[in-house]
């Protein structure tokens, strides 16, 4: 866990917090799913107002802080389905 976190450079809590969660998750509805994140940089407008832009093909989806992150995820699913 220590390797894999300093690879990526991520801290190792809370690299073992994901993994806790993701197993809980997991346990709770069968299933749990992580998708690949592109970070293009810093955006003054998803800070401005609280939350981040998913940029996928010529679709920009615009998730508030707080959003569920399953469904979140869902919908993500379902557009890379018709991307």
């Amino acid at each position: 866990m220590a390797r894999t976190a300093e690879r990526h450079g991520v801290n190792r809590q809370r690299l073992s917090w994901w993994r806790w969660t993701l197993r809980r998750e997991e346990r709770e509805t069968g299933s749990a799913s992580l998708l690949p994140v592109v970070i293009t940089g810093a955006s003054a407008h998803a800070s401005s107002v609280g939350g981040v832009e998913i940029v996928m093909g010529g679709l920009t989806m615009r998730v508030p802080l707080g959003s569920d992150a399953s469904y979140v995820a869902t919908l993500v699913a379902a557009i890379r389905t018709t991307c």
